[in-house]
């Protein structure tokens, strides 16, 4: 598979080859996607419902008109091919947190997105992922199990992000991370926990 991101053009192209098997496969794609403006803060939480409008085998999903942000158009290339998006009880309430040492243009030195599904403030459900702390982003298993089916307060978040990073090991330029990824997840639990969501 290949991922190419013309620059300035806003389009991701997927191309992916078949090497082997009888069957024919199933590619499934999960794009997660946020509008904004280009020098806006992207810790802002989701601000208001998006519609997707679909024709033929071109989808466009669109924020409302008064934020004035462009649509994010998509179109598929095979004449078997679907596009749906599974709407879940976390899906409402989840954001990005995103800290680093400048304002713009500037890595994460820790991020992470969490999305809760919180009924009477109760954890039903968590999706967490962590970045920023590891070569790669991954995701907290552990710390969801740890929030699942429990009041949600500070110490369920400190639990969850004790979990998160439970074995751990930092070397001599990165150990600060351990920390900083403990209290960007908390951080990020609280602000989803009390966003205010679209009516």
């Amino acid at each position: 598979m290949a991922l190419m991101l013309p620059h300035l053009q806003n389009t991701v192209h997927v191309s992916y080859a078949i090497l082997g098997g009888k069957t024919r496969p199933r590619l499934e794609l999960r794009p997660a996607f946020h509008f904004r403006h280009h020098e806006a803060s992207v810790n802002a939480g989701t601000a208001g419902p998006y519609k997707l409008t679909s024709v033929g085998d071109r989808y466009e999903i669109a924020p409302s008109r008064s934020r004035g942000l462009p649509p994010l158009r998509m179109k598929l290339c095979e004449c078997n091919s679907a596009f749906t998006i599974a709407a879940k009880p976390w899906t409402r309430r989840s954001l990005y947190l995103k800290v680093r040492d400048r304002e713009s243009y500037e890595f994460a030195l820790a991020s992470a997105a969490v999305a809760l599904d919180l009924q009477d403030g109760r954890v039903r459900e968590a999706r967490i992922a962590l970045g920023g702390v590891a070569t790669q982003p991954w995701r907290a298993r552990e710390a969801e199990k740890v929030l699942a089916d429990r009041p949600f307060d500070q110490a369920a978040a400190t639990a969850a992000a004790e979990a998160a990073f439970q074995g751990a090991a930092g070397r001599e330029h990165n150990a600060f991370k351990i920390t900083l990824g403990k209290r960007t997840l908390v951080r990020a639990l609280h602000q989803a926990a009390t966003m205010e969501l679209p009516t």
